[in-house]
């Protein structure tokens, strides 16, 4: 997180010096402020194909922010019931943050951009969001933090001793207390033709994408989730259908590689024309694999005092392991339109995990939608 603060104190002190100061400071500061945002002006326009990507004459930009996102999880418990008369039963429960809402602002210079976002759905939990640098390379930071108490289960099995060949029965219900769930993504991209193609043209708006241009990107992202269902003993029932998995944590690093396409169905010659408007369609797909996958698994015994209706969880066990090898998919799907100093964005972009081990594996799927709009200046 240390690089991430250092950008954004940099980034800080840019707009500082747009501030009155006294008379004493003003020279040294203005000039240190001055070489920075000249650095920064080098590193937009470095190596950039004019034809295809320029960028904006105005350096500054403001906007509005508005978006939705949601994280869900599918957790599979596997039990050999009978093994001897072939019971087998299989519970996949499904729980989610149902959709968050939110509104913000944000502003920025060429590279550099920071905003806030406030959300107004649901109830319960947080985001973060962060990120940073353009044409070649980019970082992504996205923090996420919910409650959730319902919960979807799905039964399917065989059960020959009840004479039940193809069992399968879908319900929905509350937990007894809400369980906890904490996301961390931080993933980051490199572009192979960053000199015709431009990410920060659909996803900051910071350059023009003026003609067709696709890339071939490497991407790697470091996604962790920590799911705890335990509740204070009050989901103890809700624990013994997933083995007595109460908790689970899953660290990963994923490595892959994909293609992205800008397509332009009007061209522009330069960035002088951008006063007729200028369209953008994006899309991004990228298939990864897990290069590290460590499991934490938190177990619980059941016990009963006087009322076997409910249970305690009495031990708790802790099993940490290598999940086996798993594959993601990273995806994204947007427009953009400019004019004038005028622009607009939307764009979805959705990650998939997966974990693995004997008797549990699971998978999670996280995606936002975003539409901005802003002004340069």
């Amino acid at each position: 997180m240390k690089p991430v603060l250092s950008v954004f104190f940099a980034a800080v002190l840019l707009s500082v010096g747009a501030l009155p100061a006294p008379a004493q400071d003003e020279a040294p500061r203005k000039s240190l402020l001055r070489q920075f945002g000249t650095l920064l002006d080098t590193l937009s326009g470095a190596g950039l194909n004019r034809q295809y990507v320029d960028l904006p004459a105005e350096p500054w930009q403001a906007g509005l922010t508005a978006g939705c996102d949601a994280t869900y999880l599918r957790l599979k418990s596997t039990f050999a019931l009978d093994p001897a008369l072939g019971d087998r039963l299989i519970l996949e429960p499904h729980v989610g943050s149902g959709m968050r809402t939110g509104v913000g602002f944000y502003f920025g210079y060429r590279l550099l951009a920071g905003g806030y976002q406030v959300l107004v759905g649901p109830k319960h939990g947080s985001a973060f969001n962060l990120a940073f640098g353009e044409n070649a390379f980019r970082v992504g930071v996205s923090y996420r933090r919910y409650t959730s108490g319902h919960v979807t289960m799905e039964e399917n099995g065989t059960l020959p001793s009840l004479g039940i060949t193809n069992l399968h029965t879908t319900n929905h219900y509350n937990l007894s207390s809400d369980m906890r769930i904490k996301t961390l993504l931080v993933d980051a991209y490199y572009v192979f033709n960053s000199k015709k193609f431009s990410n920060g043209a659909i996803l900051s708006q910071s350059t023009y994408q003026l003609r067709s241009a696709g890339s071939v990107i490497a991407g790697a992202a470091f996604f962790t989730a920590d799911v705890n269902v335990t509740g204070d003993d009050d989901n103890a029932l809700f624990i013994a259908t997933l083995n007595g998995v109460g908790r689970t944590k899953v660290r990963q690093l994923n490595i892959g590689a994909g293609y992205a396409y800008n397509y332009v169905p009007r061209p522009l010659n330069s960035r002088a024309d951008i006063h007729r408007g200028l369209w953008l369609i994006s899309a991004m797909l990228m298939p990864m694999m897990s290069t590290y996958n460590r499991l934490n698994i938190w177990t619980y015994d059941l016990g009963y005092s006087t009322d076997p209706t409910h249970p305690t969880l009495v031990s708790e066990s802790k099993f940490s392991a290598h999940s086996r090898v798993t594959f993601s998919v990273n995806a994204r799907l947007g427009a953009a339109f400019s004019k004038g100093r005028f622009y607009a964005t939307a764009y979805v972009q959705m990650h998939r995990f997966g974990f693995r081990r004997t008797d549990n594996s699971g998978r999670i799927l996280d995606w936002q939608a975003k539409l901005s709009t802003g002004y340069r200046f």
